[in-house]
């Protein structure tokens, strides 16, 4: 039985929250860290030194080290986050056309366990205005060759045809089946 496939963000959303997570508690430790220092040294628990540099020079590096953190963080997440709101307007409120899957790419710009994955290549022809339009997935790890022929769904913004989703999972599940030879 196969489990649940992660989204393809999956590692960037984690990092994502990883960065945040650091970048805030870096960022507070850094603003808390002169009344921590001041409540030790009331107690006699810190040396004072004869130039009070120390104090916000440890601030400073603390907060602009955490608030780089924090924003690498947030944009990581503000990202997918962009990303998959765009995906579902355009499943929600886009022109679904099917078109058929022509060829495969390799996309040498990824690359995982010394693997890269493919982006299919569709073809739709509009039957009334005969217009040919050619559609790329996004990354796809399997064999490729399985889809080709094959009708994809593509949903298409109807103001920017530019904007458009390949929805190769949808035919990875209708696909899904599993074929047997009895011969």
């Amino acid at each position: 039985m196969r489990g649940r496939k992660k989204s393809s963000n999956y590692v960037i959303v984690i990092l994502g929250w990883i960065f945040l997570v650091l970048g805030l508690v870096l960022t507070i430790g850094g603003a808390v860290s002169e009344l921590i220092i001041k409540i030790f040294r009331k107690q006699g628990l810190v040396i004072v030194s004869t130039n009070n540099l120390d104090i916000p020079l440890f601030k400073i590096i603390y907060c602009s080290i955490g608030g780089i953190f924090a924003i690498i963080g947030a944009v990581f997440l503000l990202v997918t986050m962009r990303n998959k709101k765009k995906k579902k307007r355009l499943i929600e409120n886009g022109r679904k056309y099917y078109a058929e899957v022509i060829g495969a790419i390799i996309n040498y710009q990824v690359q995982v366990n010394r693997k890269y994955p493919y982006r299919l290549d569709c073809k739709y022809i509009d039957e009334i205005t005969g217009v040919t339009y050619l559609y790329r997935s996004g990354n796809v790890w399997e064999n490729p060759d399985q889809y080709i022929g094959l009708q994809v769904p593509v949903y298409v913004n109807r103001d920017k045809p530019k904007e458009y989703y390949v929805a190769v999972e949808e035919l990875s599940i209708s696909n899904g089946a599993m074929f047997c030879d009895y011969r």
